[in-house]
């Protein structure tokens, strides 16, 4: 893998020198060591799935080498090399290809054949490298034509040195571009492969001794194109042809005029340029498009146009690496979407389009890469890449067509530095692979994960059918009157619910994660989007061996980045901004996880200006969110928890970071979604906190069983504050709802009949005191008022399907131990 190879080698050579203290860090070289770790990343992917299409990236690999040489403060001597952009050709246009007989061109013209044309130029001390030269050239795939000519004048025969290479090897081939990308994966410095379309072969050449009769010829010429009479000038070309000598500038032109005629008598343009080419005696910059006003009687007496230009040497390098990032894209399943990954696409793709002149791209690029990082999917960045490179070329009169210069193919590779620093700590951990770690011993065994989650479901049922022991020992002694059977069965049970429990903690632990698998990216990410935003950020990351369940860490990731993202924008200052308030330039922003009584506590906070309660209320009466009372009455805490509205948003102008109304609304769903709750705290000035209670594991759910209407149903124990039983005396209306003061709070009270709809009243005890079940609903107390309370039991939650998956009172069932079935309610839904 030399491309690899090349780009690896040049960043060693690059911290061997920051190492030795010859060179100090920085945040420039931060940046580029960066992106050649994403670029070293993106091949690792694609030998991963099998794609065998490294030598495509030869280009970026040099570029990024290139780049990494740079910023050493003395280069080593040793590279070598063919400097690239005083060697290369200036576009086709610039090409020695009056060095090939005119009458090959010609046949290559018919043929319509695509042409590469190569500018082999070895480095200087090649032989001691084991290059030949020679062998390369001459073993290039479909070769047509070939040269060799000397870079520099030779010297004296005495003191010629015959181990210094000072050859120029020049082919034209038919192969492909992959072919030739292929032979000279090795040495792709030293190459330059520039696509020849057939219209550049159009070079007439000779004697330009003329006179009146050339201007005479085309006028009379250009007279008969305008009225489309393409027999009477083919007729008067082969008439002065046959008048001319051989080596006139004008036979040349004549057979080129026939060639075209012959080939493509449609292309107005190409017949007009040459027939033009006789006044100017310049070879005509021709271009694939027809022009119809080119061969209009009015052209014809205006003087000869200025050349159209031509279409760069390195379109085609382009062409192929867009192509090819097209094809990395549209490999979803084979390829883990890290942002890393993207970002290596995003920056390819962005040096491609700036140097060939479509910076107007540019801003739709970064919008698509940034929500395609958002997401770690390619899916968005693939759509709108596929729309931008069915767009129509826009061409400026700044940069027609510019030329791609392959050694900035790498996005910001000469960016000035910004003033934002890097992390305190300095050391930016980003995409670390699982292989990087140390060589694990014997003692550690690799299991799918398949099997991991098959013995979860396994331990889950086993939960269930012990549950059933009790049911049995209690049937045994009432129904059947065996009490010693029924105690045999209870203390089995307790030694089978110790095994039980045993068992389950320990796949549990085998399934445990530590969050650093999520906050391994939040350093690289506020990097990137601080820079973006001109911020200045010190990332404080604690607690990153706290361990969960790996399916809750995977549902971490997209509200984690969504808040991290949201804190950068819309909380922390601009440093300027910060100073004036009597901050540090620098803002905090610290994601601290911590367990707490079986639960993963994640905490967001930031030291920036905070969350404005003012602010908030108004944009929600402005949204229509809320109403003139409500207004009024809320609170300033109840205000801060608008932010959680679908919707809702304060941005006042629509970024690729914020201002579409989707945010905080999606991020508690995804967090209630595994039995999470999200609370926000937040002081104007001073800064927010945002933390997310998650549970351990979501495989086995620990419910409440209540009774209402002759029917059991389930309530999550995490729900669940306290049950109480409220005398009917102290229940009282306001506003046609029933309240209770409980622990010296209004507690509201709601009917669990009434909610499910049933019309039926719920039923006190004999002292008149209704059950009541206090839980938590967004941060509130709320009692429902219930017939009767029964155990706590730990249930295995299925999903509803089919019809009964649009019941959004109910988030699943269980199957009890008695082989009754069990429906847990999603209280979020019915209140």
């Amino acid at each position: 893998y030399p491309e690899m190879l090349r780009v690896l080698h040049a960043a060693e050579d690059l911290m061997v020198v920051v190492r030795e203290g010859d060179l100090p860090y920085s945040q420039q070289l931060a940046d580029r060591l960066l992106d050649a770790m994403d670029f070293v990343s993106l091949l690792l992917d694609e030998i991963d799935a099998g794609n065998d299409n490294a030598a495509a990236h030869a280009p970026a690999a040099v570029a990024m080498a290139a780049a990494l040489r740079q910023l050493i403060a003395a280069p080593d001597a040793s590279t070598g090399g063919t400097d690239k952009a005083s060697s290369a050709p200036d576009g086709a246009a610039g090409l020695p290809l009056h060095q090939v007989p005119e009458a090959l061109r010609m046949d290559w013209y018919r043929a319509g054949t695509t042409l590469l044309w190569i500018s082999y130029v070895p480095e200087a001390e090649c032989f001691f490298k084991g290059e030949d030269p020679f062998f390369l050239a001459r073993n290039v795939p479909a070769i047509v034509w070939q040269r060799v000519s000397n870079v520099s004048a030779w010297p004296a025969l005495s003191e010629l040195d015959a181990y210094h290479s000072n050859l120029r090897l020049e082919l034209v081939s038919s192969a492909s571009r992959a072919e030739l990308d292929e032979h000279f994966r090795y040495v792709p410095e030293q190459v330059t492969i520039i696509a020849l379309p057939a219209l550049a072969l159009v070079l007439p050449q000779g004697d330009e001794n003329g006179g009146p009769v050339y201007e005479d010829f085309v006028l009379a010429a250009l007279a008969h194109l305008a009225r489309g009479d393409l027999a009477t000038l083919e007729r008067a070309a082969r008439s002065m042809l046959e008048l001319s000598a051989a080596g006139l500038w004008l036979a040349s032109a004549l057979r080129w005029l026939l060639v075209i005629l012959d080939t493509e008598p449609a292309n107005r343009a190409a017949l007009h340029a040459v027939i033009v080419s006789l006044r100017t005696f310049a070879p005509p910059r021709l271009t694939a498009e027809p022009a119809a006003a080119a061969a209009t009687t009015e052209a014809s007496a205006a003087p000869a146009p200025a050349p159209a230009p031509a279409t760069s040497p390195a379109h085609d390098i382009a062409a192929t690496v867009i192509a090819n990032q097209l094809m990395i894209l549209r490999m979803p399943d084979q390829v883990n979407w890290l942002p890393g990954r993207l970002k290596s696409v995003g920056s390819t793709l962005a040096a491609c389009f700036a140097s060939i002149g479509r910076s107007d791209l540019l801003p739709g690029l970064d919008a698509a890469l940034a929500t395609a990082m958002a997401q770690s999917a390619s899916a968005v960045l693939l759509d709108w890449l596929v729309a931008a490179t069915e767009a129509p070329a826009t061409v400026t009169d700044t940069a027609p067509e510019a030329a791609l210069d392959v050694a900035v193919v790498v996005k910001e590779i000469d960016a000035p530095e910004n003033t934002v620093v890097p992390a305190a700590d300095g050391d930016i951990k980003f995409n670390r692979r699982a292989d990087d770690s140390s060589v694990a011993s014997a003692k550690t065994l690799r299991v799918d994960q398949e099997k991991i989650d098959r013995l979860m479901n396994l331990i889950g049922e086993m939960v269930v059918a012990k549950n059933g022991l009790p049911y049995l020992a209690g049937r045994a002694e009432s129904v059947f009157g065996v009490r010693e059977l029924s105690r045999e069965i209870k203390a089995q049970y307790a030694v089978i619910n110790r095994i039980a429990e045993e068992m389950q903690g320990a796949i549990m632990q085998v399934r445990m994660m530590p969050v650093s698998f999520v906050f391994q990216r939040f350093p690289r990410l506020v990097r990137d989007i601080s820079r973006k935003l001109g911020k200045e950020v010190n990332l404080v990351l604690i607690g990153e061996d706290t361990e969960a369940d790996k399916n809750i860490i995977e549902a971490l990731a997209d509200p984690l980045i969504h808040i991290v993202r949201n804190s950068l924008d819309h909380g922390l200052e601009l440093p300027e901004v910060r100073r004036a308030a009597g901050k540090p330039a620098e803002g905090k922003l610290e994601i601290r996880a911590t367990q707490e009584a079986g639960r993963v506590i994640i905490d967001i906070i930031d030291d920036g200006k905070g969350i404005d309660p003012v602010i908030i209320k108004r944009k929600a009466y402005e949204k229509g969110l809320i109403d003139e009372a409500t207004l009024e009455r809320i609170s300033d805490q109840e205000a801060i928890n608008l932010v959680f509205a679908a919707g809702f948003s304060t941005a006042e102008v629509v970024s690729d970071l914020s201002g579409r109304g989707v945010g905080m609304d999606v991020v508690r769903a995804a967090v209630e979604q595994v039995n999470g709750i999200v609370t926000l705290e937040s002081k104007a000035g001073e800064g927010t906190r945002l933390r997310l209670s998650l549970p351990l594991s979501i495989a086995v759910t620990n419910v409440m069983i209540i009774e209402s209407n002759r029917q059991i149903f389930g309530v999550p124990m995490d729900m669940v504050v306290e049950t109480v039983r409220v005398p009917r005396s102290e229940i009282h209306a306001i506003k046609n709802h029933q309240t209770a003061v409980l622990r010296g709070r209004v507690v509201p009270l709601r009917s669990l009949n009434t909610l499910l709809a049933t019309n039926e009243e719920q039923t006190a005890n004999d002292e008149d005191e209704l059950a009541t079940l206090v839980v938590r609903l967004n941060g509130e107390h709320v009692g429902i008022v219930v017939d009767d309370f029964r155990e706590v039991a730990d249930i295995i939650l299925k999903p509803m399907g089919g019809i009964l998956g649009g019941l959004s009172g109910y988030t699943g069932s269980a199957l009890l131990g008695d082989g009754s079935v069990l429906m847990v309610l999603n209280l979020k839904e019915l209140v």
